[in-house]
């Protein structure tokens, strides 16, 4: 197979940027009972129904805003969701499902170019991690945020993915294997991202996007292969 190289990689980002496809969190923050003591659940009902209400905005990259308007009322809603967030974690700072909350808002916030929010996200699912490195969802939202921010964060993505499948157990999971897809993509390793790709179809058989991300790294795969 021809070696692909970073102006393909960008092209291929292009392309999946179009379309919109590039989100993973399909935000599932309803956690299980973890190692740590649970936050009140009142606190975390909150928290979480602000990251239910800011996904369709701020998911995946680019965010889904169409004005400046909208974008300010979108940036002060998630303002406000990280006060309230981070006011809770100061309380209890080493409560992991706070921590993993306060990640994946501040993973929300790096979308719309927040300051600090990339270096915020990582501390806190880190953190999360280091207290209990059994937390699927954390390393799930540091593998998206990993993914979702340039192609040297590619094979950090890929690890976090790993081992949030490895965790999960003998289920593969979505998210997981969908991840891994656009690690796999932003490493050129085109191959195992259409395993990841039919994989993940194997699980959601009628996911749009993911059968026409499939066909774009198939059509990828079948010229490199085509002889000069």
């Amino acid at each position: 197979m021809k070696i692909m190289k970073n102006g393909f990689l960008k092209n291929l980002i292009r392309i999946f940027w179009i379309v919109g496809l590039i989100s993973l969190s399909l935000v599932s923050l309803s956690l299980s009972a973890e190692k740590q003591a649970a936050a009140p659940e009142a606190v975390l009902a909150e928290i979480d129904k602000s990251v239910s209400d800011l996904s369709p905005y701020l998911d995946g990259w680019p965010p889904n805003i169409n004005s400046k308007k909208e974008l300010n009322a979108v940036r002060t809603r998630l303002t406000k969701a990280l006060k309230y967030a981070n006011q809770a974690l100061a309380k209890d700072p080493d409560n992991v499902q706070l921590l993993c909350r306060v990640g994946e808002l501040y993973r929300m916030g790096h979308n719309i170019d927040m300051a600090k929010a990339w270096t915020n996200s990582e501390k806190a699912l880190k953190r999360a991690i280091q207290l209990d490195p059994s937390m699927i969802e954390a390393w799930l939202t540091l593998g998206t945020l990993y993914v979702n921010t340039g192609l040297e964060n590619a094979k950090r993505a890929e690890d976090c993915f790993l081992t949030a499948q490895k965790l999960y157990g003998d289920k593969p999971s979505v998210r997981a294997h969908r991840g891994l897809f656009f690690a796999y993509c932003y490493q050129a390793r085109m191959p195992q991202a259409l395993d990841e790709a039919n994989l993940v179809l194997k699980l959601t058989p009628d996911d749009p996007q993911m059968k026409k991300l499939r066909d774009i790294v198939q059509s990828q795969i079948n010229k490199s292969n085509r002889p000069n």
